[in-house]
């Protein structure tokens, strides 16, 4: 998901950023080529959790403000405890 916001609103994007600081979240808001036909542009609404600094929605709408469809990611939570040796590769 990182990816699709940074390529957003950096390569992607085709208007100018603007950021809302919400109560829970900022808002990052972006016209953009679309992640999935580049040929088409999007306007994006990233919401970024305050507190967990993850995506918690986003928003695709026509670069002339119909919402197209908005998702939603729910009980996120980092640091969960993974022990570090989940991530090791096995000796032999």
């Amino acid at each position: 998901m990182t990816e699709c916001i940074y390529r957003s609103v950096r390569e992607g994007r085709r208007g100018p950023l603007e950021l809302v600081e919400e109560k829970d979240s900022v808002r990052v808001q972006v016209l953009a080529e679309n992640h999935f036909s580049p040929s088409r542009l999007t306007q994006y609404a990233f919401s970024i959790d305050k507190d967990l600094w993850l995506p918690v929605a986003i928003e695709e709408s026509t670069p002339d403000g119909t919402l197209e469809r908005t998702i939603y990611f729910r009980n996120l939570s980092v640091n969960v405890g993974v022990p570090d040796s989940a991530f090791e590769l096995g000796r032999e």
